[in-house]
C-alpha cells in the first residue's frame, strides 16, 4: 500500500484502517423517535458506533481523507467549521466550488462503518469543481 496521500490512496488506506476498528452495538441516543427504534427492531438493526480504542484510528482515516483532498487539489485548505452548520468548530476542508465543507470526521465515521472506504473520495470528488 502506498499512502501518498493522493486520492487513489483514500480506499486503499481506509480499508486498511477499518480492518483495525472495533465497532459495538450502543443503546440508542435518548433523542430517538420512537418510530425510529421500533423500524429497527423490525429490521433487527441497532446503533453501531465505534469502540473507545478505536477513537484514535478513525481520527487518523479523518485526517488522511482531509489531508489527501488538501495534497490533491490546491484550491482546497482546512479551515474549523462554520457556526450555521453541525460540523461547528471542527476540522472541514473548505474551498470546494460547490460551497459544501468536506466534514472530515463525520465522512471517514460514515465510511468506516459502512464497509466502503471509497465511499468518502468518491461522494466528494464531485463537489470540488462546480461549473
Amino acid at each position: 500500500m502506498l499512502a501518498d496521500f493522493s486520492l487513489a490512496s483514500v480506499s486503499e488506506v481506509l480499508c486498511c484502517i477499518g480492518a483495525q476498528v472495533d465497532v459495538v452495538e450502543v443503546p440508542a441516543p435518548a433523542k430517538v423517535p420512537l418510530w425510529v427504534q421500533v423500524v429497527l427492531d423490525q429490521n433487527h438493526a441497532g446503533f453501531r458506533d465505534f469502540a473507545e480504542v478505536s477513537r484514535p484510528l478513525v481520527l487518523h482515516a479523518a485526517y488522511y481523507l482531509g489531508a489527501s483532498f488538501v495534497t490533491s487539489y490546491p484550491v482546497l485548505r482546512w479551515e474549523i467549521g462554520r457556526e450555521d452548520r453541525p460540523e461547528v468548530r471542527q476540522p472541514v476542508v473548505t474551498g470546494f466550488g460547490s460551497g459544501e465543507d468536506l466534514p472530515v470526521l463525520a465522512v471517514a465515521e460514515r465510511a468506516l462503518l459502512a464497509g466502503d472506504p471509497g465511499a468518502a473520495a468518491r461522494e466528494w470528488r464531485h463537489a470540488v469543481w462546480v461549473g
